[in-house]
This record gives C-alpha cells, sequence and structure tokens, in this order.
C-alpha cells in the first residue's frame, strides 16, 4: 500500500512507493518505474556473485538499458582501499572477492530533466569492508526500468527491491 500526503490545494500524491522484491539468481531488472518519479532507493540484501568484477547499477528509459555516458567514482575502504571510475555504470563495490556478500542502499535523484545523481553505500558483510560511490548520468528520456549489474557474472544470491516517489 502506497503513503499518501494531502498537498494545500487538497490533491493527494503518491510520497512512497514499494516495489515488489525480486530474486537476484532468477530476475536482476526491475521495471515499471512510472513517469514523473524524481527518486529511487535501490535495496540489496545478501548479493553476491561467483566472480570478482564490480557490481553496480544501469538505468533505462523505455529504449533499453542504459550502457554508457555515466559519470562515476566508487571506493572500498578495510582492511585495503581502493578507488575506480567507470563510464558503463553505476558501481558501488570495488573489485570483490567471490566470497563478497553485500547489503547497502543506492540513493538516486532526478537533478533535472532527464539527468540523475547517485550515492551508493553498502557493507560487505563477509569480509567486513565498506563500499560506497557517487556519480551522474543524462538519459535520453523518462527512467522506466534499473538493472542490478553484475559486471558480466552471475548472481548466486541475493534479492533486490525498489522505493519510489515524487
Amino acid at each position: 500500500m502506497a503513503l499518501t500526503t494531502v498537498n494545500d490545494a487538497g490533491l493527494t500524491s503518491p510520497v512512497y512507493v514499494l516495489a515488489t522484491e525480486i530474486d537476484l539468481t532468477s530476475a536482476n531488472t526491475i521495471t515499471g518505474i512510472p513517469s514523473g518519479t524524481n527518486w529511487v532507493e535501490v535495496m540489496v540484501r545478501d548479493m553476491s556473485t561467483g566472480g570478482t568484477e564490480d557490481m553496480g547499477i544501469q538505468l533505462g528509459t523505455s529504449g533499453g538499458i542504459v550502457t554508457s555516458g555515466y559519470v562515476n567514482a566508487t571506493a572500498m575502504v578495510a582492511p585495503s582501499t581502493g578507488v575506480e571510475g567507470h563510464t558503463d555504470g553505476f558501481r558501488f563495490t570495488v573489485t570483490t572477492g567471490a566470497a563478497a556478500t553485500f547489503q547497502g542502499i543506492i540513493h538516486l535523484r532526478r537533478m533535472s530533466g532527464n539527468t540523475w545523481v547517485m550515492t551508493a553505500q553498502l557493507a560487505d558483510t563477509a569480509n567486513n569492508q565498506i563500499h560506497f560511490g557517487g556519480g551522474k548520468v543524462s538519459l535520453s528520456g523518462e527512467l522506466t526500468q534499473i538493472k542490478i549489474d553484475p559486471d558480466g557474472n552471475t548472481f548466486d544470491d541475493g534479492d533486490a527491491n525498489i522505493a519510489y516517489g515524487e
């Protein structure tokens, strides 16, 4: 059930919509984001792959998933540190081990038009590491879908969901 608020004109609008959770081992794209959405939170739990590449998200329009044009940096802290830049998506992990298991939230906000900014904070609870990132991308149309991207790997565990609003 969506929560609603009433503005001064007496009109109602959704404030917070929670989508249906997906199992990342069987699907990794969340679709149906409505036009006019201005913020999205992507939540992940127990996200893991059998590989070591950087995980992230890619935004999409009705024309498909956008795979270029991102300005993104990501970093990892403890026990060692690492920093990387990316243009193929909003990455939020730095070269992970196959035993990595992530929990966290990726925040997306529309700046203006179809330009989106991202911040992410995730914990690798299997290795006691913190991963974070930020960036921006301009889309050719309205945001309609988000792909949780294992960067060439396959998810072997994990769930994801989104919350969004105007």
